[in-house]
């Protein structure tokens, strides 16, 4: 275990206190021993004679880079305290704070839409509405320019005059140091010691999630046309090139298609569409426990990782014999081998997503005392939803590959064993038919997914759409 501070002792009142020194001295390591997120080996950390905890004081953490989760607007940002179970100002001061930081006109917004000193004015107003027991700045105005850090400063300030509350700021800038605050502690050496105390030195969202939704749709519509016309382009080149009962026509096949009867086809669908929904909601929360699980028990991660390391290459189409001895030619078998050969694949996407999440996000959370549950809602699951629609739109083609597979095995309904059918009959039109509704309902299910993530990720949508613009 490496100590990062030894023989730090000081006493902090309603005033701002800025910590400075070199690099490695500890400062940050303090801060986040003051906002819960590390626990001290040796000492003690008192308010008001009551030790110190997120869990029964109000204390507020501004990063460096702000701690702004992606998939909250500002208004979400601000009001996370309150969500965590924290005590927050009445709606007068709110407004006063929102209007004295200029956000009134921002609240709709995702991080993404925000300038640097737009975000770092979030990050200051969540946490002066909890109107904190303990304010804690973790170089919060570095990653700004000079003219926005100083005019944070500022507003900082002035907010802090009207709400004084025990406050400290690390800082590497001796000039910021003096801007901010009369007293500075110097902080030095390895591990960090205190070697000095020095003295006098809007739009409304549902308006903004519809426009970008009527976006979303608008270019998806182009999307799925061009691919269309590709498709039956090369449909048709094979057609002429090959001029074959083997390879109709598209025009004969969707004149064909007009003249089946539309119940039993209608049937066939429905049947694998129930399957193919089953696996994959069965898969995909099998995935959620298992990358969660591995995330917030190290142990139990180890022991999945690896099972999944050794097990991710193995074919499991290969093992739908096995299944099917073992679980008979019933519809649980179907299901199962989708859930199979989606499942892993899954579970290692969310795993890396939870993993990927910035440790800044996981301080801002716990600096606020955050439950396991607010964890997985505020933070964990948002972060791996992006991933688990990403995830999925590549295993819906595998997945209804699987389900053609197990359809021509022990079942008369669905379009896999429809296709099967209309083959060994020689029935060509019947069996392109089939193979089109197969088609079909994965482009149905891969829109689905386009849209589930313009409703429940909006902000990676607007990220999208800004990168797709460029």
């Amino acid at each position: 275990m490496t100590t990062a501070l030894r023989n730090v002792s000081f006493s902090l009142g309603k005033e701002i206190v800025t910590t400075i020194g070199p690099s490695g001295s500890g400062k940050s390591s303090l801060l986040h021993t003051l906002a819960g997120i590390i626990h001290p080996s040796k000492g003690t950390l008192q308010l008001s004679g009551v030790p110190l905890s997120p869990r029964t004081h109000q204390i507020a953490l501004v990063p460096q880079q702000y701690g702004l989760f992606p998939w909250k607007t500002v208004r979400e940002s601000i009001h996370l305290p309150a969500a965590l179970g924290k005590r927050i100002v009445s709606s007068d001061l709110q407004e006063e704070i929102l209007t004295t930081l200029s956000l009134t006109d921002l609240l709709d917004r995702y991080p993404s839409e925000l300038s640097g000193g737009q975000c770092q004015r979030v990050a200051l107003a969540r946490a002066f509405i909890m109107k904190p027991d303990l304010l804690l700045l973790d170089e919060a105005f570095s990653a700004l320019d000079v003219a926005t850090a100083s005019r944070s400063r500022q507003l900082f300030l002035e907010l802090w005059q009207r709400y004084p509350t025990p406050t400290l700021c690390v800082t590497h800038s001796p000039v910021e140091a003096t801007t901010l605050s009369e007293r500075i502690l110097l902080i030095g050496g390895k591990p960090g010691t205190l070697l000095a105390d020095h003295r006098g030195a809007t739009a409304s969202m549902l308006e903004e999630e519809l426009r970008h939704l009527d976006e979303v749709i608008s270019r998806h519509l182009l999307q799925l046309l061009l691919g269309a016309t590709i498709l039956h382009a090369l449909w048709l080149a094979g057609y002429l090139l090959i001029r074959s009962e083997v390879l109709p026509a598209p025009w004969a096949v969707y004149t064909h298609m007009a003249h089946l009867n539309g119940s039993d086809l209608l049937a066939h669908t429905l049947m694998s569409l129930q399957r193919i929904g089953w696996g994959i909601l069965i898969a995909t929360v099998l995935s959620a426990i298992l990358s969660l699980s591995m995330i917030l028990y190290p142990r139990v991660g180890r022991i999945l990782s690896t099972f999944i390391y050794f097990t991710y290459p193995i074919p499991k189409l290969a093992l739908l014999p096995v299944v099917m001895l073992l679980g008979g030619l019933g519809e649980a078998t179907k299901v199962v081998m989708i859930v199979l050969i989606i499942l892993f694949q899954l579970a290692v996407s969310m795993r890396d997503a939870l993993l990927a999440i910035p440790e800044e996000h996981f301080a801002v959370t716990r600096s606020l005392g955050a439950s396991t549950w607010g964890l997985l809602r505020h933070l964990l699951l948002p972060a791996v939803l992006p991933a688990a629609l990403s995830a999925l739109r590549i295993a819906i083609g595998t997945a209804i590959s699987v389900l053609f597979v197990t359809e021509t095995y022990g079942t008369t309904e669905g379009l896999g064993y429809y296709i099967s059918d209309a083959w060994m009959r020689i029935d060509y039109l019947d069996m392109y038919a089939g193979i089109a509704l197969l088609s079909l309902m994965g482009v149905g299910l891969f829109i689905l997914i386009d849209l589930l993530e313009a409703i429940l990720c909006p902000w990676r949508s607007i990220g999208r759409d800004k990168a797709y613009r460029t």
